[in-house]
């Protein structure tokens, strides 16, 4: 066996009996091994590992207190992805996640977990098959007020199973990433709420997870520290980690995940890329219209004579959804004169994520 992927088979052994890597790593440099080839093989396994963690939701129902909450619901999440699932208050989106970890056992239907070298499992059949390798962060923080940062992370790490030096390692670098080593000695509860995020984060991720699941992780905080919150799943996800995300934050979602999947009267009913569902779903451009006296009337009614174009009149501005945008755009100055009144805002647009989701949940469904 060459030496190197004898280096390799032994990075991989000794790692997987818990031994913390700056441990292993001082221990092959006195060994002779250039400490940038031990990094090059750690990172490799890192890597490998975290892209296995593949999930399946297949035909999954699950009632509450009598209220159908999901009904045979189907859901794919590759390995690697950044998934948004997006849905209004009460679609579910919790309860989704909540089933994926296995903490809810669904009424029907199954959550099959694949991971490297091992035949696909059920997670509700064997919980204990992802409990190892997920990380979980509910919306409402599950750290613990009177412990300190450190405390609340070591806590969560003791509970992973893991033991002495390892602690101490991993809580390290779950504070190094979330960025709150100026608190790690403030008791949880004096922190801000972003800050609380990022602890609940931080204990979440303090077992190196291939999964993540986060729910509404920038909820109630102000855009500044949403988007910092943001650029720590981004980083996490860059790891090699999958995310999952539930938000009812439209924009963040597009601007942030990969992949997105809405979820709408108990199902997932569609999923893709931000830019697949624009190209599936915004065809036409929106044209925002306000005139000066905001009477739309005779507006509206010439602007019927154009074909495939709709209308509607939305915070006193006139909505003009269309396939020809240059058109009515060019024709908009003339019929407003027509109108005897003037325009005070005009601008077109290809219509948001936001606009098609709200289109998509807008629509009657199929009986």
């Amino acid at each position: 066996m060459p030496a190197e992927e004898a280096l390799e088979k032994h990075i991989s052994t000794t790692l997987a009996k818990g031994t913390p890597e700056k441990e292993l790593t001082q221990h092959l440099i006195k060994a002779g091994w250039p400490e940038d080839i031990i990094q090059q093989y750690i990172e490799k396994l890192n890597s490998t590992e975290h892209a296995l963690a593949f999930i399946k939701i297949e035909g999954v129902t699950k009632t509450i207190n009598g209220k159908l909450v999901l009904d045979r619901t189907d859901l794919t999440i590759p390995a690697g992805e950044l998934l948004g699932i997006i849905g209004t208050s009460g679609a579910g989106k919790s309860t989704l996640l909540y089933t994926i970890v296995g903490f809810l056992e669904p009424d029907s239907g199954d959550v099959i977990l694949t991971l490297k070298d091992q035949q696909a499992q059920s997670v509700i059949k064997h919980p204990e098959a992802i409990k190892p390798i997920v990380g979980f962060a509910p919306q409402t923080p599950a750290i613990y007020p009177k412990l300190t940062v450190q405390e609340n992370i070591q806590h969560f790490a003791a509970l992973h199973g893991l033991r002495g030096v390892e602690i101490t390692e991993r809580t390290k670098t779950a504070i190094t990433l979330a960025n709150i080593n100026d608190e790690k000695n403030t008791p949880a509860q004096n922190l801000s709420a972003a800050q609380q995020k990022k602890l609940d984060i931080a204990c979440a991720i303090v077992n190196q997870p291939a999964l993540l699941i986060l729910d509404e992780p920038t909820a109630d905080l102000d855009p500044i520290a949403a988007e910092d919150i943001w650029q720590l799943i981004t980083q996490i996800h860059k790891s090699g980690t999958t995310i999952v995300v539930a938000t009812h934050l439209i924009d963040d979602a597009e601007k942030h995940c990969t992949h997105i999947a809405i979820l709408r009267n108990n199902k997932i009913m569609e999923t893709g890329t931000p830019a697949e569902l624009k190209n599936i779903y915004a065809r036409n451009y929106t044209i925002t219209l306000e005139t000066t006296h905001k009477a739309y009337t005779k507006i509206t009614k010439l602007l019927h004579a154009f074909k495939g174009t709709t209308i509607t009149e939305k915070n006193h501005q006139l909505i003009i959804t269309t396939s020809v945008p240059e058109t009515i755009m060019s024709k908009l100055p003339h019929i407003i004169h027509q109108s005897n009144d003037s325009i005070t805002q005009l601008h077109s647009s290809k219509a948001t994520l936001r606009t098609i989701f709200e289109n998509l949940i807008s629509k009657p469904l199929k009986k």
